[in-house]
């Protein structure tokens, strides 16, 4: 059993109290390489996607969005994991804490239930400025 799926099983125990496996859905803008792993579909073109060599990837939400997001995480805080893979018991405020990453299933829910998505860009050699009040990750 590969070890995502062994992740998604504990999850459901632990979350929902469910021990059977259920199929996850595939959310809108991945697609599916070789029948296994899913990869992003980018709309960008070949013109800035090649000469990237790497950097950081960042996420940055509108100042505006805050009300939705600290909604959506404290709504779903029992699908993070903290240290060692433990469930988070609870949470006090969850974009101050600093204690949650959101992974691309969590940003696809969370457009699809609020309408909102962060702005994603690469940083190569240099600073990034974050405005004041945007949470990022």
């Amino acid at each position: 059993m590969k070890l995502k799926e062994r992740h998604h099983v504990q999850d459901l125990k632990e979350i929902f109290g469910m021990k059977k496996k259920v199929d996850r859905v595939q959310p809108a803008g991945y697609s599916t390489q070789n029948g296994t792993s899913s990869a992003r579909v980018s709309k960008l073109e070949d013109s800035s996607v090649e000469d990237v060599q790497g950097g950081a990837i960042w996420d940055v939400f509108w100042r505006e969005d805050v009300p939705k997001l600290r909604d959506y995480l404290n709504k779903h805080f029992r699908e993070f994991r903290h240290i060692h893979c433990s469930p988070v018991p609870r949470v006090v405020d969850p974009i101050h804490n600093q204690s949650f990453s959101l992974t691309l299933d969590h940003k696809s829910k969370l457009k699809a239930e609020y309408g909102i998505e962060p702005w994603i860009f690469v940083q190569k050699l240099g600073a990034v400025l974050i405005p004041a009040g945007c949470p990022y990750q």
